[in-house]
């Protein structure tokens, strides 16, 4: 009885604590606490669950785990922490109901008010109204905190009692609520992780996350019933509009069921305006039932510096980004960029879809875009985005200059304000799979002093392109890039622009549409006087030839650019000659298909560029393959296979399977055939790209021989 020691107005000379009398026992050494003949009250003091609830099979699992077995030595405790709106209380609440047998004694219940609008609740005042419950009227005669929890903890020392904790802001607003025995338990709710309680507590930790799509579209279904089941598609929308937030979810449902006449498809296409649809996840005038206030609530408990970091994520235009990325928008160092993202993901702001990546769900943007736009200077909106870019752009062109050497490169503009360097092409191209889709929604932004970036980032990116063929995000990167040339009138770089979106437009299929562009860029690099650049178009221009069986034309353009650039482009000398070679071996020119592959592969070993002597030796390949010689052919395509290992190009490497395939054919070996084509056709199946499918026709003709 410590806590009583220097109180002796609480304790009288009977040894009774306000009625409560004192018995030899163990609690505390040698007294117990008592309630005379009469029991405690069993308080239920549990809020109604949520009648729409869905889902949360794991997390509902993991809770009776955690809290409906009985320790020896404290009581169990978990702590539910998760972003605003995620559905938290409602899975705490639903829990405690299905639990509550389980704890005879009853349950107590507080919502602490660490975030809303009213001040948070101190641990005095819920003591006072759990005492309250436990037929107490009178906590004020224990003034202090520290008085209310003993004698609160002693009323429960032999009792099975549930505690839930809902809307806590601190480790501090709960230490003193906590039971003293095991055979309570306790659930926490809270939008902060609170690594403080853990400190001196055994604290479970479950994270609830945003509901699937199957869960949200089940919550929708149970919440407005038929019109779910009549129109998935448009209510798998609904759901996808409300981020898997179960309280958006709620408001929509509100707002179909007010609204029986309109269409879920209605309801969807209004949610599909981003500048409105914060709006439109609000009800009435109950600030509890607007998704914008339950983000702003978290909002406020933010430091100054943590404020500022989530309203700039707003503006990155991509989904996921790294911890450089948020240096640059905050314009901080490293180790600030770290504690803000770690101050932002303690308020679950941010999730960690994987390791060292974050991104902020589609409701949290809009409202940080929205804050951005109202506390923020536009002029210094810009200043980010221009920072972000030459981020992205800097690194870029040091990670293609990893990948690809010996390449024609522009200066960049700007600087880049942290030096992510690379070591190796592994390193380099990591970061390039990482980041690719921030480099197409960068090359996105329009005005003036993005243009210029735009068509430079693409001219950047076409190494890396070439080498992983994605083609959708090099044609759309070079498209953006194409028209940003046109706005600024730099005719060069559209013709460089035009001249790489051609490859890519041949890559994907549409000929046509690489000639074209093909044929621009040759016409402005002749007007320009480029004769590096006319030399490239000519190049191109040959490979439209070829498909279109102009040979001889081919071979013509591909002999004048060899010309100029025997003056001093290696590279590109090792480039043409594979491309004439491949133009001899449709000639049935063999030899000299042969001769030209062997001078360029012996140009590729020479530069250590695994890339283009995968190429050369698979074009060598070819040429043997063609003139019958099956043990050369086999030779080229297992050194194309091990040089495209080396490049890190599953496209060249499954091209030389294929063609590893054809010769085992040739030899009469169907086993080894089906072998090469089935891997051939698992690294196109990766890469998603067309010639998966006639790999996947010759399989299926072999089957049958």
């Amino acid at each position: 009885m410590d806590e009583f020691a220097n109180r002796p107005e609480v304790v009288n000379k009977a040894g009774e604590v306000h009625g409560l009398s004192l018995q030899a026992g163990t609690i505390h050494g040698n007294v117990q606490l008592t309630v005379g003949d009469q029991a405690l009250p069993r308080p239920t003091q549990l809020p109604a669950a949520n009648g729409c609830f869905t889902g949360r099979v794991s997390e509902l699992a993991e809770l009776d785990r955690s809290l409906l077995q009985e320790r020896c030595d404290a009581p169990p405790i978990v702590l539910l922490t998760g972003m605003a709106g995620v559905g938290k209380t409602a899975l705490a609440v639903k829990w405690a109901h299905g639990a509550a047998e389980a704890f005879p004694d009853g349950q107590l219940y507080a919502d602490l008010r660490g975030f809303g609008p009213d001040s948070p609740l101190e641990p005095a005042e819920v003591l006072a109204g759990f005492l309250r419950a436990l037929r107490r009227h009178r906590p004020e005669e224990f003034p202090t905190a520290a008085e209310r929890a003993a004698l609160f903890r002693s009323l429960l020392s032999t009792r099975k009692v549930l505690f839930v904790l809902d809307n806590v802001r601190s480790a501090d607003q709960v230490r003193l609520l906590l039971p003293g025995v095991p055979t309570c338990s306790v659930v926490i709710v809270s939008r902060r992780q609170l690594p403080g309680l853990a400190v001196h507590h055994a604290v479970e930790w479950i994270k609830v996350n945003r509901l699937d799509d199957t869960d949200a579209v089940e919550l929708l279904q149970a919440a407005i019933g038929d019109r779910v089941r009549s129109d998935p598609a448009s209510a798998r929308l609904l759901a996808e509009g409300c981020a898997g937030l179960p309280l958006a979810l709620r408001i929509v449902a509100v707002r179909a069921a007010a609204r029986p006449s309109r269409s879920l498809a209605q309801l969807a296409s209004q949610l599909a305006d981003e500048r409105a649809r914060l709006k439109r996840l609000d009800v009435g005038d109950d600030a509890g039932t607007a998704v914008r206030t339950a983000f702003s609530w978290t909002y406020q408990r933010l430091s100054d510096g943590e404020a500022r970091a989530f309203r700039v994520v707003g503006d990155h235009p991509g989904r996921h980004f790294d911890v450089y990325a948020m240096a640059v928008l905050t314009d901080t160092p490293l180790g600030r960029a770290e504690d803000l993202l770690d101050g932002l993901m303690a308020m679950h702001l941010l999730d960690e879809p994987e390791p060292n990546r974050y991104e902020m769900h589609d409701l949290l943007r809009l409202h940080a875009v929205e804050l951005r736009e109202r506390e923020d200077d536009p002029a210094e909106r810009e200043a980010v985005l221009l920072r972000l870019y030459d981020h992205y752009l800097h690194t870029a062109d040091r990670a293609n200059r990893v990948l690809m050497p010996h390449r024609l490169r522009v200066p960049c503009p700007g600087t880049a304000p942290h030096e992510l360097t690379f070591g190796d092409r592994a390193s380099a191209l990591s970061w390039l799979d990482a980041e690719l889709a921030n480099l197409v929604a960068m090359c996105r932004l329009t005005g003036p002093a993005f243009d210029v970036r735009c068509w430079q980032l693409a001219y950047t990116m076409r190494d890396y392109f070439f080498l992983t063929k994605r083609i959708d995000s090099w044609v759309e990167t070079h498209t953006l890039a194409w028209r940003a040339c046109q706005r600024i009138g730099d005719r060069r770089a559209e013709a460089r622009t035009r001249n790489n979106l051609g490859r890519a437009l041949l890559e994907s299929g549409d000929v046509e549409a690489a000639a074209d562009h093909y044929e621009h860029a040759r016409i402005l690099f002749e007007e320009l006087g480029d004769g590096h650049g006319l030399s490239n178009a000519l190049a191109n221009l040959a490979s439209i030839l070829r498909r279109t069986g102009d040979f001889e034309s081919a071979l013509a353009n591909l002999t004048r650019a060899l010309a100029f650039y025997r003056k001093g482009a290696q590279r590109n000398c090792g480039i043409t000659l594979r491309s004439m070679a491949r133009v001899e071996i449709e000639l049935a020119r063999f030899p000299d298909a042969v001769r030209d592959a062997e001078e360029a592969l012996a140009i590729a070993d020479e530069l250590g560029l695994d890339l283009d002597a995968a190429q050369a030796s698979a074009c060598l390949g070819q040429a043997h393959l063609r003139s019958g010689n099956l043990r050369g052919a086999r030779d080229a395509f297992e050194r194309a296979v091990r040089h495209s290992e080396l490049a890190g190009s599953r496209y060249e490497q499954a091209g030389a399977l294929r063609w590893l395939g054809e010769v085992a054919l040739r030899s009469g070996d169907l086993g080894e055939a089906r072998e090469h084509w089935r891997a051939a056709l698992r690294l196109y199946e990766q890469l998603g790209v067309p010639v998966a499918q006639r790999v996947a026709d010759e399989l299926a003709v072999l089957g049958e021989l």
